[in-house]
């Protein structure tokens, strides 16, 4: 590659990361936005853990690799909303799992015997 074909494959790169940061979860049809969930994370790591109807921001104590940090887990919504709100699990459609700075994320479904949505990158 010559010098001057740097600078835009550089940009395309920086581009094409920025976009993959700005993905989805599909839950068997159903999206879920990056923008969702980075901000039900925002919003669950600003509670004390168990604080919000007793389930959201719930402190897992067992990461899945030494390092990771704290997790939580806690239910997010497909539409605009930021939780379910309510006292009773089964009303709660899907939940995350995760760290504060979004390192570690995954997205459940609790449909049937419920399952991980698949992330695809924007």
């Amino acid at each position: 590659m010559r010098p001057f074909q740097l600078l835009p494959a550089i940009t395309i790169f920086i581009s094409l990361e920025i976009l993959g940061v700005a993905g989805y979860w599909d839950c068997n049809g159903t999206l879920i936005l990056y923008e969702n969930v980075r901000a039900a994370v925002d919003f669950a790591f600003s509670c004390p853990p168990g604080s919000f109807y007793e389930y959201p921001s719930i402190y897992r104590s067992q990461p899945p690799w030494p390092g990771l940090g704290q997790l939580r887990e806690f239910p997010i919504t497909a539409s605009g909303k930021l939780w379910q709100g309510s006292f009773f699990r089964e009303y709660i459609a899907y939940y995350i799992l995760a760290t504060q700075d979004t390192s570690y994320c995954q997205v459940f479904a609790t449909e049937g015997l419920g399952y991980e949505c698949t992330h695809i990158l924007g």
